[in-house]
């Protein structure tokens, strides 16, 4: 299972759309990278599950197929997108 880490957002933005590179964890033998938003898209829709650590355990992350898709958080009893709860890099 992947974990998204860490984000890093185009200068000035704000939102889960502006999400251009995550850092991510791999749970199962502890390997770190980084990679563009395109290629994490990529990997979601080849049905790879990856979450992200929420006040209340793991959280799924999808896809949003907008005009450039984008990733976020399944709704968790927050407006908030956990992803962008990450610290940044």
């Amino acid at each position: 299972m992947l974990y998204i880490t860490a984000v890093r957002l185009s200068q000035g933005g704000t939102r889960a759309a502006h999400i251009t590179n995550v850092k991510w964890l791999n749970s199962g033998d502890g390997t770190t990278n980084d990679c563009n938003t395109a290629v994490m898209v990529d990997y979601i829709n080849k049905r790879n599950p990856v979450e992200v650590a929420g006040p209340n355990g793991p959280i799924r992350v999808t896809v949003v197929n907008a005009n450039l898709p984008y990733i976020r958080t399944n709704e968790d009893n927050t407006t908030r997108d956990n992803l962008l709860s990450l610290p940044r890099f």
